[in-house]
């Protein structure tokens, strides 16, 4: 069992309590403090020395322990420890509460990868191919979904006047994200 689902099967401060363990241990193996005991959680993050390259591994190991995309100013968004705990346990909880974080989990990997991959046109390609391929298997029911939501979905920050997903093929929406993210989509 992976400490994502230790979280989802705990009580709330028993959640709590093992996210600001994790936190404490985070911040003393990458300031290399002999133990998580010496980091006090209420001490201001800017009395801990933190650099930017600090900052990132924290970062980088909170997001692999927990699974989340976590920015990298994390340290400087949040006072002290006791504090990004607490956003971290907003962040397990509403994705506990969510039906498809698992599917959001595999897209960030995804997306991860691609931005970490070499850029050449072939490996594109082969993974446009793949999801092009996967989104028509799930179209007709994406389209059907649709059909039973309101004209631009339920969303408002979703809605967009230049797509309407109901209608729209596969090679048309992956073209508006390519669009959206400044490459070709040729």
């Amino acid at each position: 069992m992976d400490l994502t689902e230790l979280l989802a099967a705990m009580d709330a401060p028993m959640r709590r309590q093992r996210l600001v363990d994790l936190v404490q241990q985070a911040i003393s193996e990458v300031l290399r403090h002999p133990s998580a005991d010496s980091v006090a959680v209420d001490r201001p993050f800017q009395d801990f020395g933190f650099d930017s390259v600090m900052a990132v591994e924290l970062r980088g190991r909170l997001s692999e322990a927990l699974g989340l995309r976590l920015p990298a100013t994390l340290v400087y968004d949040q006072p002290n420890p006791e504090a990004l705990a607490e956003h971290l346990v907003e962040r397990v909880e509403d994705r506990m509460n969510d039906p498809l974080a698992p599917v959001h989990r595999e897209l960030d990997a995804i997306e991860d990868f691609v931005e970490s991959s070499p850029d050449t046109a072939a490996a594109q390609a082969a993974l446009t191919r793949r999801l092009t391929d996967l989104f028509g298997h799930s179209a007709t029911a994406a389209a059907a979904a649709t059909e039973e939501l309101p004209a631009h979905g339920t969303d408002p920050s979703l809605d967009h006047p230049d797509v309407d997903l109901g209608s729209a093929s596969a090679e048309d929406i992956f073209g508006y994200i390519d669009g959206q993210l400044g490459r070709s989509s040729g």
